[in-house]
């Protein structure tokens, strides 16, 4: 069994030049943690997931390795991070995104796809030969494919 066999096939992924706020959007409305992002040839250019969201919406110094414990000083502060939420939505994914994810091949083994998901810990994107996205790989997928619900 190959990793094209459990997939999800033509998936939802963002294009370089659309915005945080779309990511945003499609991940609120599709309940999705990470999308692939893809150049205008559909070659994949790396992830955009929700941690990187996070991650702008949060003080940088509280994203640097610990260096800030906590943030219970701040109090509750939702109208500030709607506000960040909209001054950063126009910004583009594509400088975002994170291009140190694996890509799976189709023909992969599920075993070697399986290790690959344990190891980081999130959905992977499954490119062709000229590096075009044509599907990914959750833990969903592989759970459905194992218990044989798929």
């Amino acid at each position: 069994m190959t990793v094209q066999s459990i997939m999800t096939a033509k998936p939802l992924t963002l294009r370089s030049d659309d915005t945080v706020a779309r990511a945003a959007e499609l991940m609120l409305g599709h309940r999705y943690l990470i999308l692939p992002v893809v150049d205008a040839d559909g070659r994949c250019a790396g992830a955009f997931d929700m941690w990187d969201l996070l991650a702008l919406l949060l003080p940088k110094a509280a994203t640097l390795d610990h260096l800030v414990p906590d943030l219970g000083f701040l109090g509750d502060d939702l109208p500030n991070l709607q506000a960040k939420l909209k001054e950063i939505g126009g910004q583009p994914v594509g400088p975002l995104a994170r291009p140190d994810l694996p890509l799976l091949k189709p023909d992969m083994s599920v075993v070697e796809a399986l290790l690959l998901l344990y190891r980081n810990r999130t959905t992977l994107p499954v490119v062709d030969a000229d590096n075009c996205v044509i599907g990914v790989l959750s833990y969903w997928d592989a759970l459905a494919a194992i218990a044989n619900k798929k």
